[in-house]
């Protein structure tokens, strides 16, 4: 009797890893999924650099992985070629939620396309990828890989505010004040407070960021107000280090 009850606890504990090493090889064999959607464009090749390792438990099965990204060409966000499409997140995300107006709502991009927005928009009409890819269905494959990885709809949807923020900010405008030579965010842009309520930020923080420079000097703290040119700077900056 007790050997069986060893024998059916080794039993159970085989299955166990067996299991976790079959969810480690599915979430595996998903990762490049959404890792592709961020960091590549125009084609699949990939516009960052990763390095994966593997581990492996003695018996041979697969027991954890660990992958990290380098080199992203961050840049890309806010200055790219004519004829080039940015990153394949934000065409894949304004494609795949055409038919889901809960989506459209929650990330407010109702009616918006890839021309909507500085972040997509190009001169040439440079929408379509040179894949043959469907952006739509690689925002679906992509949204599968994401539950595949045990990430639920809600945590989804948060990285998808994230990345609706960025086109959303790519749209601000400053307007300048000839006296002072001093910048204020434009309030009349209407992508103005879509990118507040998708980032949690208020006017005044944004502001404050973008139009100003804080100086330390002694014990004294000097606030510069910075001119149009540095203010679409820092908004570069910000949406490149979101």
């Amino acid at each position: 009797q007790n050997n069986n009850g060893s024998k059916t606890r080794k039993r159970t504990k085989r299955n166990a890893l067996e299991d976790q090493a079959g969810l480690f090889s599915q979430w595996v064999l998903v990762y490049p999924t959404p890792l592709l959607c961020y960091g590549a464009a125009s084609t699949s090749a990939s516009r960052f650099g990763k390095f994966m390792e593997i581990l492996f438990h003695p018996s041979g099965t697969l027991q954890g992985a660990t992958v990290n990204t380098y080199l992203l060409e961050k840049v890309r966000l806010v200055d790219r070629h004519a004829n080039e499409r940015n990153y394949h997140i934000f065409y894949e995300l304004l494609a795949g939620i055409r038919s889901n107006a809960r989506d459209k709502d929650r990330l407010l991009l109702e009616s918006c396309t890839p021309h909507h927005f500085k972040l997509t928009a190009s001169p040439s009409n440079t929408y379509r990828r040179r894949d043959a890819v469907s952006d739509e269905a690689a925002y679906h494959n992509m949204r599968h890989a994401m539950s595949a990885i045990r990430m639920d709809q809600e945590q989804q949807l948060d990285v998808m505010e994230v990345v609706s923020s960025l086109l959303h900010l790519s749209n601000i405008t400053f307007l300048s004040h000839s006296q002072s030579d001093a910048c204020t965010l434009d309030a009349d842009n209407h992508h103005l407070p879509c990118a507040l309520e998708l980032l949690g930020v208020s006017l005044l923080h944004l502001q404050d960021a973008l139009t100003t420079h804080s100086i330390q000097v002694g014990n004294e703290l000097l606030i510069k107000s910075l001119s149009l040119e540095r203010c679409t700077k820092a908004l570069e900056a910000l949406i490149k280090a979101t």
